[in-house]
């Protein structure tokens, strides 16, 4: 293995594990905030975040990937003046647009909240406005380390945000909303607090960018200190943003669906007779509480769509195309083994799993998640197998794909939510429908282009029989188990039935052959525990 895949593998693993735990302490987050300012108070929270993910996917998508490009390119060749130029040009633009979307989001935070229909919420946006400046300048800096294959800035930054967010945050929430009482301050304490750790992240990465100069040769220094004419800033910025551009708008795809999210449910909600504090807590317990439990299932496949981008790319340029295959269809099977069981945990527990994890929601919200959450449950296999095929197209070189197949299910997710939430009887739920079918059309579009231009299909046999038969056995125990519990301990009873569900998930996994030998020790731990189960002669 050449020491570019070395590097590239070691970039991947940081920027993956940092991602893992980025999103673990997320989704807790959002858990712990619920119980402090109520799901009803998460509407107020979850109204910014549509707008301030649109505003951000410009800063935050395509420029730092194609500053990274392109101070690499010039780096490689050990052209440091173009490095910085890139670099230096590419910061005063991003501080443009982190000034602009900044004002723009304080400046519009009335129209837009009367626009959602839920009025309230604009203190929400003001609070997070000053983020966007802070992320938009923190992304020159961290497409710089990148362009240099040094991911430990971004991974680190990346730590500290979610650290200082819910030190911050979690401390602002409670304070304000034992101070007035009102829950939409309480919501944007929470948010100055994602402000506050943006901005504690940035001076994190410039420290880093500090510590990074000191170390420059004699060469370097001057070719950092030389200024930059119009004339060399033009042709710079241009390419930046050719690069950039594309990028930036296949990720606008689902935070805009998102905005019109939170545009459509409301209205739609009141226009078929619920009244104001009804609609906040439904859209306040779809949005921060059953989203943000699906998210969690989302975690595992994103690192695993994050390793089976570089393993593909490397196998395409040895042209081994026996490889590709093989880790296309590894690909597929990991998605599914993560993702059946999910799915029945889901549904089958939704009403304890929602108890333990938001004891605080009344009981029409937890009947609604309840009913949410089996709706939804779906998602947890579509979402992952999405998210694989994604990591496939982008390691073949086809990464304009996976944008085109979540446009057409959002659009179809669109259409859908408006039609279905007309209808009284289903009301919310219509949402939902909504979202479950969008990410089924782009699962399935991803695939068939997969199946395109790889030849790999679906072994359903593999792939799908034998994770159901190892979940079937694993709900069996595990509602058991539960029921056992659960009459002393509905907390207590949800964590047993977990740890004994995945153990013999497991090792129902390895009886069926859903894996062999050779993938179990693939893993940490996966040699020993190999020998142990060839010691009880479940391996030969």
């Amino acid at each position: 293995m050449s020491n570019t895949t070395k590097s590239l593998i070691k970039s991947t693993l940081i920027l993956g594990a940092a991602g893992v735990i980025v999103k673990i302490v997320g989704a807790l987050y959002r858990i712990v905030l619920a119980d402090f300012i109520s799901l009803e108070g998460m509407s107020y929270y979850q109204q910014a975040f549509p707008v301030y993910s649109a505003l951000l996917i410009i800063s935050t998508v395509g420029l730092p990937i194609a500053i990274s490009k392109l101070v690499s390119e010039r780096v490689t060749t050990g052209d440091y003046k173009g490095a910085y130029a890139v670099f230096k040009t590419s910061r005063a633009f991003l501080v443009l647009v982190g000034v602009i979307t900044s004002v723009a989001m304080f400046c519009l935070a009335g129209p837009i909240t009367r626009l959602q229909a839920l009025p309230g919420g604009q203190y929400s946006l003001m609070a997070l406005a000053p983020a966007l400046f802070f992320v938009s300048v923190m992304c020159a800096y961290r497409g710089y380390f990148q362009g240099l294959q040094n991911m430990k800035p971004t991974a680190l930054s990346q730590i500290i945000e979610q650290f200082v967010k819910v030190g911050a945050g979690l401390a602002l929430a409670y304070f304000l909303l034992k101070w007035t009482g009102r829950m939409e301050l309480g919501a944007m304490g929470a948010l100055l607090g994602i402000s506050i750790s943006e901005a504690a992240a940035l001076l994190y990465t410039m420290g880093a960018y500090g510590r990074q100069k000191r170390q420059m040769t004699t060469d370097m220094m001057a070719a950092y200190k030389h200024r930059l004419s119009w004339a060399e800033v033009k042709p710079l910025l241009g390419k930046v943003l050719v690069l950039a551009l594309p990028i930036t708008v296949a990720g606008l795809v689902m935070p805009i669906v998102s905005f019109v999210d939170s545009v459509i449910i409301p209205r739609s909600l009141f226009s078929i007779g619920y009244a104001d504090t009804a609609v906040r807590s439904m859209y306040g317990t779809l949005s921060g509480g059953v989203i943000t439990i699906i998210n969690l299932a989302a975690i595992v496949s994103q690192a695993l769509q994050m390793s089976v981008v570089p393993a593909i790319s490397e196998a395409i340029k040895l042209k081994d195309n026996e490889r590709v295959r093989a880790n296309v269809l590894h690909g597929i099977k990991f998605a599914f083994l993560e993702g059946v069981p999910v799915t029945a945990a889901f549904f089958i527990f939704a009403s304890p799993i929602f108890s333990f994890l938001y004891p605080s929601s009344t009981p029409e919200q937890h009947a609604l998640a309840t009913g949410l959450l089996m709706t939804m449950c779906s998602v947890a296999v579509f979402l992952p197998f999405m998210q694989t095929m994604t990591g496939v197209l982008q390691g073949i070189g086809k990464q304009n794909l996976p944008p085109i197949a979540l446009a057409v299910g959002a659009v179809v997710k669109v259409g859908l939510s408006l039609f279905l939430m007309s209808i009284p009887q289903i009301n919310i739920y219509g949402a939902v429908i909504g979202t479950v079918m969008c990410y089924v059309i782009a699962a399935v579009m991803n695939y068939l282009y997969v199946r395109k231009y790889t030849g790999v299909r679906i072994k359903w046999g593999e792939h799908l029989l034998k994770p159901i038969a190892a979940t079937a056995v694993m709900a069996a125990v595990a509602y058991l188990v539960y029921s056992l519990i659960a009459p002393y301990s509905n907390a207590v009873g949800v964590i047993v039935c977990a740890v004994v569900g995945l153990l013999v998930y497991f090792f129902m996994l390895v009886l069926v052959k859903a894996v062999n030998e050779r993938e179990l020790e693939q893993i940490r731990g996966g040699k020993k525990l190999t020998r142990v189960l060839k010691k009880i002669h479940v391996w030969r």
